[in-house]
This record gives C-alpha cells, sequence and structure tokens, in this order.
C-alpha cells in the first residue's frame, strides 16, 4: 500500500511455504520437506541442524542429527545453558574469610540466620534470580523488613555462597550446601565464664550432752 510506504517501511507478504524456504529454520520446522518418518535426512536448501546449530549441508553427522526433535534440541539447549553458567560461576574466585567483627559475622550470630539463608538459597536454586525476588519471599516468610533481607544476601555474598553475575542476576555457587548452614564464626573476645555455684555449707557438729546431765541419766538408770 502507498500509504504505508511514507515511513521508510515496506511490509511483504508471502505464504508460509516461501518463508519455510528463504528463511534459516531448523530440521523439525521445514515446511518444505515435512519433517516426516522416513524423510529426516532430506532437507531444503535452508534447513539447520536442531542439535549443532549449523546449515543442514554442513553438519558432521547428519544422519544422527536429523532426527533430533523440538522437545530434544530445547533439552539439548537448555543443558548447555546450564553447564555454561555452572562453568563461570565456578571461574568465580571466593572471597577471602570474614572477620569476626564484621556486620556479616554479627547476622551469622542471630538465631533467624540459618531459617533465612535456607529460604534465600533455595528460592535461588529453584525458583529465579532477581534479587527483588529473593528479597520479597525472605520479607514475607520470615517477617523481617526488607533492609534485613537485603543484609542475607549481603552476607551470603560476603560468604561466597550467592555470586551476583551481570545481566544473569544472583546465583547460588555450586557445590553450596543448601540445607546445613556453616558454623558462625568464632566472637572477638570469649564470653565469660559461667558464674560458679556458692560452696556448701560445712556440716555441723554432732550434738554433745552435757556431762552432768550424763551422770544423772545413768544414775536414775535402773540397775540390771
Amino acid at each position: 500500500d502507498a500509504s504505508d510506504a511514507s515511513d521508510g517501511v515496506t511490509f511483504v507478504c508471502v505464504g508460509r511455504r516461501s518463508v519455510g524456504a528463504t528463511l534459516a529454520h531448523a530440521r523439525y520446522d521445514c515446511e518444505v520437506v515435512p519433517f516426516e518418518e522416513g524423510r529426516e535426512e532430506e532437507m531444503c536448501p535452508s534447513c539447520w541442524c536442531g542439535a549443532c546449530g549449523v546449515p543442514a549441508a554442513e553438519c558432521p553427522d547428519w544422519p544422527s542429527h536429523c532426527k533430533t526433535t523440538r522437545a530434544a534440541a530445547m533439552a539439548c539447549h537448555a543443558a548447555a545453558r546450564t553447564e555454561s553458567l555452572r562453568a563461570r560461576l565456578q571461574a568465580v574466585p571466593r572471597p577471602p574469610p570474614l572477620d569476626p567483627g564484621c556486620s556479616a559475622a554479627r547476622l551469622m550470630a542471630e538465631p533467624r540466620w540459618g531459617p533465612m539463608r535456607f529460604t534465600a538459597l533455595s528460592w535461588l536454586a529453584n525458583c529465579g534470580s532477581a534479587e527483588e525476588g529473593v528479597s520479597a519471599t525472605v520479607s514475607a516468610v520470615h517477617g523481617v523488613s526488607a533492609p534485613a533481607a537485603q543484609a542475607l544476601l549481603a552476607s551470603l555474598q560476603s560468604l561466597g555462597e550467592v555470586i551476583a553475575l551481570p545481566s544473569l542476576g544472583l546465583h547460588v555457587r555450586p557445590g553450596t550446601n543448601i540445607d546445613v548452614p556453616p558454623a558462625p564464626p568464632a566472637p572477638l573476645f570469649p564470653p565469660p565464664p559461667p558464674p560458679q555455684p556458692p560452696p556448701p555449707p560445712p556440716p555441723r557438729p554432732a550434738a554433745v550432752m552435757p556431762h552432768d546431765v550424763v551422770m544423772q541419766m545413768l544414775a536414775s538408770a535402773p540397775e540390771p
């Protein structure tokens, strides 16, 4: 339409077969050569290998890769992304040991630190990587303020159990034991010894009867 060309954009409508014939697509999405049993090895000039991501004509193992389905390709790509992320996380060096007097060490001494740590790491391992999401979850589950939840995340990063990657959010370091929290650091000063119980009172001496009383008792006793 001439009126649609005023903005410099031209819309071209083509049939589905034309799109399939001209645009690159996975073999299982080909509309020129249907992806049917017995015809998997056939290809059109625009078919790409769904397993290795190269043009089908250049695939080094096409007799095997040609049978790759959409589900298998998605699972393979997801596994590759997961392994790539894992390798990137493992390459991040661990931070130095905490100073016992720092804020993260003091937070670890709090009784609620272990359950809050479990909630944060479980959410990051299973639900997502957004700092806002894990912070809101910790606040809702444990009834703490947003700054307290953010302080928890900062302490986990100081320990090296949580890693922040640019544009990828927060992630649990591979190998981190989510269920068992680490032991809290030693305090700066040893605690005072517990109070000692008072010593027991000395035993009372046995009662001794006066001599004259003993003599009177002997004198009044009947003779055998």
